[in-house]
């Protein structure tokens, strides 16, 4: 690159921050200057997509996390209230679902007698 650019200097003096290039390499130049700013677009096109995945993946881990906690703290409320559950607790107040759970019963006895499932 030394060959293709100078910088511009009159008497030890730096005239202007500018560079200075020689014809027949202005073309290749610009060339290049082209091929590196789409590989930088490509670069940060790419690095646009990794920085989406990664928050896609944050989101998901948070919503799991969170998913748990909840199904975690509903399913022991759930059991812990399943066990306290009996047939007695749940046809206290309610004389219909008495009357079906002894009519259950009493039909699961008399199968039960005569051997019939």
């Amino acid at each position: 690159m030394r060959a293709l650019v100078r910088f511009l200097r009159t008497d030890d003096h730096l005239l202007y921050p500018f560079y200075g290039i020689r014809p027949q390499f202005f073309i290749p130049l610009i060339t290049l200057l082209v091929q590196t700013s789409k590989n930088s677009i490509e670069c940060q096109k790419q690095l646009a997509v990794a920085k989406n995945q990664s928050i896609n993946v944050t989101n998901f881990e948070n919503a799991l996390l969170d998913f748990k906690d909840k199904f975690g703290y509903n399913y022991r409320l759930a059991s812990e209230t399943a066990e306290d559950l009996t047939i007695k607790k749940l046809t206290r107040g309610n004389p219909t679902m008495k009357q079906k759970f002894d009519e259950s019963r009493e039909s699961a006895e008399v199968e039960n007698q005569t051997g019939v499932e």
